[in-house]
């Protein structure tokens, strides 16, 4: 579906801060995919048009499409709207968090509920940021960024030494 620029436009107006076009921070890379779950056609192809310049993308329109999506693809990161039909972000995190084949994934819920309870729910639930429209889509990218970097970072150190002395992890 190609989407109009004055779609471009109300999607800016409605749900960007700085709608200006995002800056290299980040190498591309194209081996790292990007889960978008987003209920809303326009902003849906938004986020796909900023992520896709540096990661390969696929998208799904709810939760249960997402869980789908995460059957039949490797994906690395996972970008959800809260509100949503047939099954919302917050029920996609907690599915994807307590799922010892996801569980590892990073999820961003990006919502236009700001209250502080929809923002306490969302890091309960395991989400990894919360970032709320309207949306920096530079702030977004740089959390895209930190994310699959410390995951990296994390899966280099664990395939170095695998195994740890117990007395050396610190149980909170």
């Amino acid at each position: 579906m190609e989407v109009s620029s004055s779609a471009d436009e109300h999607v800016a107006e409605h749900y960007i801060i700085e709608p200006q076009e995002i800056s290299e921070m980040v190498k591309p890379d194209k081996t790292v995919k990007i889960l978008i779950v987003e209920d809303n056609p326009e902003m849906l192809a938004f986020i796909e048009r900023q992520l896709s310049s540096q990661y390969a993308v696929v998208t799904a329109t709810n939760g249960r499409e997402a869980l789908e999506a995460l059957d039949g693809n490797f994906v690395n990161l996972v970008v959800s709207d809260v509100v949503m039909p047939l099954m919302d972000g917050f029920e996609l995190c907690k599915t994807i968090k307590s799922n010892v084949g996801y569980s590892h994934i990073p999820v961003i819920l990006l919502t236009a509920k700001t209250n502080i309870q929809s923002k306490i729910e969302g890091m309960e639930l395991g989400a990894d940021s919360y970032i709320e429209k309207p949306f920096s889509p530079e702030y977004l990218l740089a959390v895209v960024s930190n994310l699959i970097n410390n995951r990296e970072k994390l899966r280099r150190d664990f395939a170095k030494s695998p195994f740890v002395a117990v007395n050396t992890i610190c149980l909170l």
